[in-house]
């Protein structure tokens, strides 16, 4: 299966990948959100949902109106959805200092109560 695995052009997105492919996960890309991560033995395995942003960057002439509305309301509703139906759904941006994804939770409605990986 090509689509297993397979890098994203997008330096962001990339970044990001190799961090849960690190972790031991599998990756499948080319839908929304951006990521579906697993691993685990089968039937007891572990699913991730990430949405990949670019860094907010403060100072920027349009940071504020990101600051707003970090994902569009097409993707707050399926983040609805998936939080409905149990399912981990998490916006990252980019990754932090420390190597750790910037699942930033001081954005309304985003990342609330997510356990760290």
């Amino acid at each position: 299966m090509k689509y297993l695995n397979k890098e994203s052009n997008n330096e962001t997105e990339r970044i990001v990948q190799r961090y849960f492919h690190s972790l031991g996960y599998i990756s499948i890309r080319r839908g929304w959100p951006d990521f579906c991560f697993y691993r685990g033995p089968r039937g007891k395995k572990e699913y991730v949902f990430v949405e990949v942003k670019k860094p907010i960057i403060s100072c920027t002439p349009f940071c504020r109106k990101k600051k707003k509305h970090p994902i569009t309301p097409p993707q707050r509703r399926i983040k609805n959805i998936f939080q409905d139906l149990g399912l981990d759904y998490r916006v990252c941006f980019g990754l932090l200092e420390d190597g750790f994804p910037n699942f930033r939770n001081d954005l309304a409605g985003i990342n609330k109560g997510k356990n760290e990986i």
